[in-house]
């Protein structure tokens, strides 16, 4: 991981711990952007930001493509995947 993407890793994070979850999730926006080579990961971040949010549509998506860009902690990501279909079939 490049110094200055586990800072902002770390940063969003801190965030996260805080519930600014909209700060959060800002930060994975521009790290989108700014690490390219890491969109995956990042957008498995981003998956699980939305969820906390309840935005389980949004998470789904976001789960999807970082398992189709081949993220690397997949097994994670698959398990919030899973876990964001189950919320979403209890809404329906």
């Amino acid at each position: 991981m490049s110094d200055d993407y586990s800072k902002k890793i770390n940063e969003a994070g801190k965030l996260m711990m805080k519930s600014n979850f909209e700060g959060a999730l800002k930060i994975y926006e521009g790290m989108a952007e700014q690490f390219p080579d890491r969109l995956a990961e990042t957008q498995g971040h981003m998956g699980a930001v939305h969820h906390v949010l309840g935005r389980l549509e949004i998470a789904i998506d976001l789960y999807e493509k970082a398992l189709a860009a081949g993220v690397e902690d997949d097994r994670t990501v698959r398990e919030n995947l899973d876990e964001a279909r189950a919320d979403l079939a209890k809404r329906k």
